[in-house]
């Protein structure tokens, strides 16, 4: 299925709401608990990185008219998820 979205991801351009789908579906698997925890360290990351977390759209609606900040927002939660979900696997794969 990711591999399905990354072709079709590859022919348009990505929308907060495909990268949604996409961070959604990677983290499925995980129990909403643990998911919400794996969206807390991503945002966490984001605002290690000097990005103020009123700035962030999902944790502030009033800024989600600010296109471009979002749709960069969006590429580094979706570069984050990626990041973890490989982590967890092969943690997983290494521990079994």
């Amino acid at each position: 299925m990711i591999k399905d979205l990354s072709n079709k991801l590859g022919k348009e351009k990505i929308s907060t709401d495909t990268v949604t789908k996409i961070i959604n579906t990677i983290f499925s698997r995980l129990d909403p608990s643990d998911r919400s925890r794996v969206f807390n360290m991503i945002d966490n990351f984001i605002i290690d990185l000097g990005v103020r977390e009123n700035d962030i759209p999902w944790l502030n609606p009033k800024k989600n008219n600010i296109d471009g900040f979002c749709h960069l927002l969006d590429m580094m939660r979706l570069c984050y998820a990626k990041i973890i979900n490989e982590s967890e696997k092969r943690f997983r794969k290494k521990i079994q």
